[in-house]
């Protein structure tokens, strides 16, 4: 099925809402999306950053969220997963079990293309010009 430009500013939306550094001691407050995002990723470098060199920033990031850090509390569950899935649009409501499994077999690598892609900017700027 392909994938929306609402779907995806849908899936950018949910992540940023999902960030929550509450427990943390941060330096600075954090204002905006993309002060949430850089931190995720100063975040991330400090726990699964190790890994870039070894396999890649897509895989480390990927391999990082499936470990359920706290500081971003998104679906892990496949119902979860799938459900928001058909709710976004990403999944036809009467898609084959096939295409269930491909979708949450995706989904962790899914997640992180989209977080790489709202760090570098890409996916902050589509929802600022939605907001206009």
């Amino acid at each position: 099925m392909r994938i929306t430009q609402k779907t995806h500013d849908l899936y950018n939306q949910y992540l940023l809402d999902s960030i929550d550094f509450s427990g943390y001691e941060l330096e600075i407050e954090l204002k905006t999306n993309q002060q949430l995002i850089n931190q995720l990723f100063k975040t991330f470098e400090k726990e699964g950053g190790w890994q870039v060199d070894r396999i890649g920033l897509a895989p480390a990031l990927s391999d990082w969220l499936s470990g359920l850090p706290s500081c971003i509390n998104i679906d892990f569950a496949n119902y979860d997963i799938l459900e928001r899935a058909k709710k976004y649009g990403s999944l036809a409501p009467g898609a084959t079990e096939k295409d269930q499994d491909k979708l949450l077999s995706n989904y962790w690598d899914f997640m992180a293309n989209k977080l790489i892609k709202l760090h570098n900017g890409r996916g902050v700027k589509a929802l600022l010009a939605q907001a206009v």
